[in-house]
């Protein structure tokens, strides 16, 4: 088992995955999450994670067999009964900000010198650590500690943060997430896949952070210590909006969602032609009237969960309140996405595609910020 931290070994399979990997300054921990434990890797200056894992899956036997990655279509079994008529078309649409965000896995062989034969199979799975999330947020014109929060390993550092730290946490302008050795934890926190968080901190409004760092710190003020807990009582007596505060971000990637959704789709759809006979204006106003929809949708309660009810404000206000927020999110939403074409198109996208796609989504957003200018006073600043 890797866990015996057999350095040789560790330092050919990063090479192989083209994970930079120095054992004289690299972290190895052993992963101790919620499926079994495994062997992970930190890259230098901590930009990523790397799972690795020995396996016992059975490869097809290879002629002339090298060390490497292992092309997954090897593994024809899996695919047996496949039919391409159940794929979703719009399955394929970004998720992951053009690769920015970080999460593929797949196998590694290394063979016997002598008689070729295979020594071992590994799983690797390799993730975003705190500091590749923020270079990929500097990359996108954002400022962490500023108008984004740093994402940074704190709280228990190897376990889920409690509400109280993930307070104090964006009181300070920080996103927590556990260490390697917690990696599952780390790639829900960082991640895409399965409902990962990582789209959502780029794509959030810096004016959603700031608003809910004030709220944080006016909590901290109020509350001090009263915001953690050492038994179970003083945990259910928790200030609620501690826990408003965690449950705030958290649900980010849930009310993003829509939004990335609608502007990846449309940007797919443009790059396999589906969209060659519809003209850029009727297409930018379909995505205008999914975003008032979703915001109307949302408006009884999007205000409220993001702590941005003032007191004393009317069910008119709330409800007003509500929709020039899911507004503002839709519009940072579209400036992400004019970001990330500027400095990654898409690898599949011709110069046409992206130039079309920037034209669309430039419209959606002009359109938006024009309904948002004059309701600025229900919005957050």
């Amino acid at each position: 088992m890797l866990s015996t931290y057999d350095t040789a070994r560790l330092q050919t399979l990063a090479q192989h995955i083209g994970f930079e990997f120095d054992p004289a300054t690299c972290a190895v921990d052993v992963s101790v999450d919620y499926r079994y434990r495994n062997v992970v890797l930190t890259e230098t200056g901590g930009t990523r994670y790397a799972e690795l894992s020995e396996t016992d899956t059975q490869i097809p036997y290879v002629s002339d067999p090298a060390d490497g990655i292992v092309d997954e279509r090897v593994f024809t079994s899996r695919y047996d009964d496949w039919d391409p008529s159940e794929l979703d078309p719009d399955e394929a649409h970004d998720k992951s900000l053009h690769g920015l965000i970080e999460e593929r896995d797949g196998y590694v062989a290394l063979y016997r010198p002598r008689s070729k034969s295979l020594d071992c199979l590994h799983k690797f799975t390799i993730i975003n650590g705190p500091e590749g999330a923020n270079n990929l947020h500097r990359l996108l014109g954002r400022k962490p500690g500023i108008d984004i929060p740093t994402v940074t390993v704190g709280g228990n550092a190897t376990d889920q943060s409690t509400a109280g730290q993930i307070t104090e946490a964006i009181a300070d302008m920080k996103i927590l997430t556990p260490g390697p050795n917690y990696f599952y934890l780390a790639a829900h926190d960082l991640g895409f896949e399965g409902g990962g968080h990582g789209p959502s901190w780029p794509n959030t409004p810096a004016s959603v952070y700031c608003h809910l760092s004030r709220v944080a710190q006016d909590a901290v003020d109020t509350y001090g210590d009263q915001i953690h807990y050492s038994t179970e009582e003083e945990k259910a007596n928790r200030p609620h909006v501690i826990i408003a505060i965690a449950k705030a971000l958290d649900n980010l990637i849930f009310r993003l969602r829509p939004a990335m959704q609608s502007f990846a789709t449309m940007e797919l759809r443009v790059r396999d032609g589906r969209y060659n006979e519809l003209s850029n204006q009727d297409i930018a106003m379909s995505l205008v009237q999914a975003a008032v929809k979703q915001s109307a949708d949302r408006q009884h309660y999007l205000a409220d969960t993001l702590l941005a009810v003032p007191q004393g404000a009317g069910e008119s206000e709330r409800y007003r309140r509500g929709y020039f927020i899911g507004l503002q999110m839709v519009s940072e939403v579209a400036g992400t996405r004019l970001a990330l074409h500027e400095v990654r198109p898409h690898p599949e996208a011709s110069l046409h595609h992206t130039r079309r796609a920037l034209d669309i989504i430039s419209a959606v957003k002009l359109d938006i910020d024009e309904r948002i200018a004059n309701n600025r006073a229900f919005t957050l600043a």
